[in-house]
């Protein structure tokens, strides 16, 4: 989502590498497009450029100072400099450099191992997703707005907090309340800023991308220091950079609201996930398509595999392995050789993606798959199946349902729906039934029920007899 158009001041001061503060240079921090450009006159450690070869190098922390003001630069990396510092100019030196970061902190020197004590922050179209509001027609002041209940949840150490943030204008003309909801994460032993964003951030913004159908983006980071020293305890994560609020909001309905959920059991099972398969869970805030079509349709299953994989975590049969063990001890095969055979017989043993597609389903409850498939269950998940191997190997196929279009959407839009409705009725949707009654006020899944393009049964009758 793009940002704010209206970007923040520049800040010169001061800059130096973590780890390296005796050598700063003065340098000028801007907003370019979605990313922060520093501007240095001078040669900061740790850039890498114009090298015969490729060059990977780990990205850096830079500090800063402006004044009385403290800032961090997360995640820099060298765009541009100065040719002369590889022709013998040195560290701090005359030169210039250009380095771009995705994150700057402003009022602290954060590290890599700093410690946030709390933290706050709002998402894009959290209002569609908790309604509940303290202003009714009978609020007029703050003295008559009734603050809502907020939801509270525990997990890793921390509580996470969805309330709503109160602002009030008083004047001559003006003498209201607004509110915002937000979500607050307080850490009693602390936690570090990656931990935040990697662990509930993201988790959220899937979360609610996932109920809502659209992308949701974490903005105004209020983050509060667990041990500031001298300094303030304070400090902001990417400011004025909010993004563009859509008022379209106001119309969404989303397929499960936070009144629909008992938060406090909901969303530790959804952070559980998330930290077990986080890419799983971050697929849901990618649009289906924003990749080519088959690559869509593979990212897709392998998506849905792996979720199925992690759901249910057995411990593999060894009968089989073990007969074929005692077989192979007769043999005149070397060691080697039969390691390699009785891996691939392990290798067998494990279920198909079918047979996973399959589990998927039947996790939703037989009302929803005789609905939402037509009761073509197996079939869908055959064709599915099919369809990934031929895109995944490159195998030939009589049918050549793989470059068929309409199969492939069909594919890409009920697996995915599949895959994320699987997830939220792990952490806490109703299934079967209910599940279904929760569907059918929803506009993209009526959709995708009465979607044409792809006919399951036909198509896996394609497959076993191809024309």
């Amino acid at each position: 989502m793009p940002d704010n158009p209206i970007q923040p001041t520049p800040l010169r001061g001061t800059w130096w590498v973590e780890g390296r503060p005796d050598i700063e240079v003065a340098g000028t921090l801007t907003r370019v497009g979605e990313v922060w450009q520093l501007d240095v006159h001078g040669i900061l450690p740790g850039g890498v450029m114009w090298t015969r070869g490729l060059s990977v190098t780990a990205p850096v922390q830079i500090h800063g100072r402006s004044g009385y003001k403290l800032a961090t630069l997360r995640g820099a990396y060298l765009i541009a400099g100065n040719p002369s510092e590889h022709l013998g100019t040195k560290d701090g030196e005359d030169g210039w450099q250009t380095w771009r970061a995705p994150q700057f902190v402003r009022g602290a020197n954060l590290e890599a191992d700093s410690k946030l004590s709390a933290a706050t922050f709002s998402l894009t179209r959290l209002e569609s997703w908790w309604r509940a509001s303290g202003i009714t027609r009978g609020t007029t002041d703050y003295q008559s707005y009734q603050q809502p209940e907020p939801l509270t949840a525990a997990w890793g150490g921390a509580e996470i907090v969805l309330w709503n943030r109160l602002s009030i204008s008083s004047g001559i003309r003006s003498n209201g309340v607004a509110e915002q909801p937000v979500v607050s994460v307080h850490s009693a032993d602390g936690c570090t800023l990656d931990w935040l964003m990697e662990s509930v951030v993201l988790p959220l913004e899937a979360l609610l991308a996932a109920c809502i159908h659209k992308p949701v983006t974490a903005y105004g980071f209020d983050l509060e220091l667990a041990d500031a020293g001298d300094w303030p305890d304070s400090a902001e994560l990417n400011p004025g950079t909010s993004p563009d609020i859509d008022p379209s909001w106001a119309y969404d309905m989303p397929v499960l609201s936070a009144e629909q959920i008992d938060f406090p059991t909901f969303l530790p099972r959804w952070l559980d996930m998330a930290e077990a398969i986080p890419l799983v869970v971050a697929s849901c805030s990618r649009s289906e398509r924003d990749d080519p079509l088959q690559i869509a349709v593979v990212s897709a299953l392998h998506t849905a595999e792996t979720l199925e994989r992690w759901l249910h975590q057995a411990e593999p049969s060894t009968e089989l392995v073990e007969q074929v063990a005692a077989l192979l001890e007769s043999s005149e095969l070397t060691g080697p050789q039969r390691k390699k055979i009785l891996r691939a017989v392990s290798l067998s043993t494990q279920p198909s993606l079918e047979r996973r597609l399959v589990h998927l389903g039947r996790g939703l409850g037989e009302e929803f798959h005789l609905w939402f498939l037509n009761g073509s269950l197996p079939e869908w998940a055959s064709v599915a199946a099919t369809v990934r191997n031929a895109l995944s190997h490159g195998y030939p196929t009589a049918h050549r349902i793989e470059r068929d279009i309409g199969a492939l959407l069909g594919i890409l839009y009920t697996v995915t729906a599949v895959t994320r409705l699987r997830m939220l009725v792990y952490a806490g949707l109703p299934n079967d039934f209910e599940l279904v009654r929760l569907l059918v006020k929803d506009q993209r899944y009526l959709g995708l029920l009465h979607q044409n393009v792809a006919d399951w049964k036909a198509l896996a009758a394609k497959i076993r007899n191809p024309e």
